[in-house]
């Protein structure tokens, strides 16, 4: 394979036309030179050669079995044969029932109307928008919230900070979410018809647009709405509002369900959001969330067949998580009310990554996905700035009594640094990735901006585990996409102790020191895992109880003082060694459904998401070593959405979605073996 020449600026094979371009690319040409010609990397270089088709051809190691694949290609299984005839009938009986004549008949306009053609837009971004100037300017007229004795204390720096987003964010809506000239390509209106999930008339038919003065006082009525619920205190007047654009918005998303991939990318504000905003319902509302994703990815499958069924490859370990987890709290005794919060919480983010894999959605939407993704990764981290800048308070026990240097751990709205940390790698590797890729400069120039910010971020939540994760994702990444990197990373690995602050290497070096290790070994992360281990040896196969040692669910209620911060030990403590190995085949299944996406992909950009979706979950994976940090809701939420995503695309995405117009009601096994390709349907 030939290599770029000095003039390329970087491994992307851009030429550039300055000195210090010139000097990078030459110096990195001369380092892969010589690491081809050096002892260890022939030596690593053969050894990989003979490795490869071993690994390949492993029953254990080889990508055949964990390949997404479309769920109604022809199977040798009766399994899959069985599960491919009921979805048909399925589709056949209520798609074409009174229920599909129905939904047809309601989608003959639906392009054009005012929810689901994106009139809806602009009366939501004026409710938005008046909603948070309303709650910004009261303090100024003499309104004062009503502080409640049981809710946790308000970070105001945050509730301000997160108005003026939601402020800017309806203004925005409401100046241009009108519908965009038929005629218009700027940035502008493509962004505007890729957020509605619209196209030009040319492209779909003519289609009316919405009545202007139904615009109009529609937009009226939410603007005095917004003002009337962020004038009022407390959250009364705000519930309407909020059950209200919650309505449009489900009305809306049943035919485009697609809109939920933003959302999802999202989850760690909406979820923000909608705990501050929901009261009492807060604490649920992730729930309906998923009832709802998953009404409306039926919706697409059997009625608009604007989505396909894909068999994935966490079915068999996750059925047997499942089984071994309930097992562990019907034979333990833990009471219902506990082992319902444990299950809860181990297999509840795992369901997003169900909605990964089958919501509707064509390159257009997964690029939306992504920037909406690097977007709330970004917000999250500049807000994690902001707190170390300005020392936001944190507990005491964050931080041992010898780290004075430190003044505070960047949290954010996730509201725990481990698991802000956890968070920030998936955004890093993937920009980093989206970096290295070799589309064009400016995109490539934006993403290593991103991931310089998120790296910082990332820096100052003082979280170890998260450190020593990114740096083993970032190897994992380098493998699977980018080796002519690896050398340069080498190098990095020994500079990065000379360059980077003290205040840094002494976090990561105390965690290595006696006086440390002294101290965890009586009241630490070494005790409980030595505790831990003791639970593994007396109850090998069940454990103790799901949700009765160490995490989350122990904690709240009273079962444990300590976290075990190690995931994998405190599943085998609490479910025993057949939990335990049951979650990391799914896992490794996961991982090498990500390598058979990445193989198949012929797109550079889908190649490059997938690439650094994949040096996140290896990073995250490795950072549950030191902190349970699957456990903090959006962590698990955003692991398993990508993670989704990403397998999924192994299957290839279609171009464009179909338009409402031509839904279709019979799928056979013809039309849905595929969704419209991008690569190969299998992996090799």
């Amino acid at each position: 394979m030939s290599r770029p020449s000095a003039g390329d600026v970087s491994p992307g094979g851009v030429r550039s036309a300055s000195l210090t371009g010139a000097l990078l690319a030459a110096f990195f040409v001369w380092l892969g030179a010589a690491w081809d010609v050096s002892v260890a990397g022939r030596l690593l270089s053969k050894t990989w050669r003979f490795l490869l088709p071993v690994l390949t051809g492993s029953a254990l190691l080889s990508t055949a079995a964990a390949t997404t694949r479309p769920a109604l290609r022809r199977s040798a299984s009766l399994t899959g044969r069985a599960a491919a005839g009921t979805f048909r009938a399925a589709v056949d009986g209520i798609g074409g029932g009174a229920l599909g004549r129905l939904a047809r008949r309601a989608a003959a306009g639906a392009d054009g109307s005012l929810l689901v053609g994106g009139g809806w837009l602009r009366p939501l971004g004026g409710a938005l928008c008046a909603f948070a100037l309303a709650r910004l300017i009261s303090p100024w007229f003499g309104a004062e919230e009503v502080a409640s004795q049981t809710a946790p204390p308000v970070d105001h720096a945050a509730a301000t900070a997160g108005l003026v987003v939601l402020a800017l964010a309806g203004l925005t809506a409401l100046v241009l979410g009108g519908a965009a000239p038929a005629g218009h390509t700027g940035v502008i209106f493509r962004g505007l018809r890729l957020s509605l999930g619209t196209r030009p008339a040319s492209v779909v038919g003519e289609q009316s647009p919405p009545n202007t003065a139904i615009a109009v006082l529609s937009s009226l009525a939410a603007l005095s709405v917004g003002a009337f619920a962020g004038f009022s205190p407390g959250t009364g007047a705000l519930l309407p509002l909020v059950l209200g654009v919650g309505l449009a918005a489900a009305a809306a998303i049943l035919y485009r369900s697609e809109v939920l991939l933003l959302v999802l990318a999202a989850f760690p504000w909406v979820n923000w959001a909608a705990r501050q905003s929901l009261g009492g319902l807060g604490g649920v509302w992730d729930e309906g969330l998923l009832l709802g994703s998953f009404a409306a990815v039926v919706f697409a499958l059997v009625f608009t067949g604007r989505s396909a069924v894909r068999v994935s490859p966490v079915l068999a370990p996750l059925a047997l998580a499942v089984v071994a987890a309930v097992g562990s709290v019907l034979v333990r005794g833990v009471p219902d009310e506990v082992g319902i919060f444990a299950l809860r919480v181990a297999f509840q983010p795992l369901l997003f990554f169900f909605l990964g894999q089958l919501l509707p959605r064509d390159r257009r939407w997964v690029r939306a996905a992504i920037a909406v993704f690097l977007g709330a990764s970004l917000l999250l981290a500049l807000h994690g700035l902001f707190q170390y800048v300005t020392h936001a308070p944190m507990p005491a026990s964050w931080v041992d009594a010898r780290e004075s240097a430190i003044s505070t751990r960047a949290y954010s709205v996730v509201e725990n640094p481990n698991g802000l940390g956890a968070f920030l790698l998936m955004g890093s590797l993937l920009a980093v990735s989206l970096a290295l890729s070799r589309g064009r400069f400016v995109a490539r120039a934006m993403s290593t901006g991103v991931a310089l910010v998120l790296a910082a971020g990332l820096a100052v939540t003082f979280s170890r585990g998260a450190w020593l994760g990114f740096i083993v994702g970032l190897v994992a990444l380098a493998a699977l996409s980018y080796r002519r990197v690896l050398a340069a990373l080498i190098v990095a690995g020994l500079v990065a102790p000379l360059a980077v602050p003290r205040v840094f290497l002494d976090r990561l070096t105390f965690a290595f020191s006696p006086e440390y290790l002294a101290k965890s070994a009586v009241a630490g992360r070494l005790y409980i895992w030595r505790i831990a281990i003791d639970r593994i040896i007396e109850h090998p196969w069940l454990g103790v109880g799901l949700g009765t040692f160490g995490g989350t669910t122990g904690f709240l209620f009273s079962y444990t003082r300590l976290w075990v911060d190690n995931f994998y030990l405190q599943i085998a403590a609490e479910g025993g060694l057949v939990l335990l190995g049951a979650f990391i085949w799914l896992l490794v299944r996961v991982g090498k459904g990500l390598v058979a996406s990445h193989q198949v992909q012929t797109d550079p950009f889908l190649r490059a998401v997938v690439a650094g979706v994949f040096g996140g979950f290896v990073a995250v994976a490795f950072a549950n070593l030191t902190a349970s940090v699957w456990e903090t809701l959006v962590v698990g939420a955003g692991f398993w959405f990508l993670a989704g995503l990403a397998t999924s695309l192994a299957v290839g995405v279609k171009p464009e979605l179909r338009p409402l117009r031509e839904m279709r009601v019979d799928i056979g096994p013809a039309a849905s073996a595929t969704d419209g390709a991008v690569g190969p349907a299998t992996a090799s």
